[in-house]
C-alpha cells in the first residue's frame, strides 16, 4: 500500500474508532489526537520483537509452538538464510518509520545502526549455541 494511501486510510479508521468511543462514552476519547500515535509506534515495534522471536523458534529444529531453541535444539540452517535475509528487512524498515514515536520507541535500532545480513545470522547462530533451554532458567523447588 502506498504510504499516502495508508495515511488515509489511518486516519478514516481513527476517526470511526474515536467515533465508535464516543457514542459508548461520551468524553472517554479526549487525548485521543497524542495518544494514538505512540501506541501505534508502540505496537509497530513490538511486531519486530514478535517476528525475531517467532523466527527464533522456527529455525529451532522442533519449529512452531514446541520449539526449544537452545543448546542442542539444532539450528535450522536451510531456513536461516531466508529467514536472516525477511528480520534484516524487517529491522530495516523499523528504523526506517518517520514518526518520532518510533524512533524514540525503536532506539535500540537506531542507537546502533540496522545489522547486516551477515550480523543477523552471526545473532541467530550465537544465540543458537549460547542459549539456554527454558527448563535451565526455572529454580528449583527445595
Amino acid at each position: 500500500m502506498d504510504t499516502a494511501r495508508g495515511h488515509r486510510e489511518e486516519a478514516r479508521v481513527a476517526r470511526r474508532w474515536q467515533r465508535a468511543v464516543e457514542r459508548a462514552r461520551a468524553g472517554s476519547s479526549y487525548g485521543w489526537e497524542d495518544d494514538l500515535p505512540l501506541l501505534l509506534a508502540y505496537k509497530r515495534v513490538q511486531s519486530v520483537y514478535t517476528d525475531v522471536i517467532r523466527t527464533a523458534l522456527l529455525l529451532g529444529e522442533g519449529r512452531g509452538r514446541s520449539a526449544r531453541p537452545g543448546p542442542g535444539s539444532g539450528l535450522n540452517l536451510r531456513l536461516l538464510p531466508r529467514a536472516a535475509w525477511r528480520i534484516q528487512r524487517v529491522l530495516a524498515a523499523a528504523a526506517q518509520e518517520p514518526s518520532g514515536a518510533e524512533r524514540e520507541l525503536s532506539g535500540a535500532v537506531g542507537a546502533v545502526g540496522v545489522p547486516s545480513y551477515r550480523q543477523v545470522v552471526a545473532a541467530y547462530r550465537n544465540w543458537f549455541r549460547t542459549a539456554r533451554p527454558p527448563e535451565a532458567l526455572t529454580p528449583s523447588a527445595p
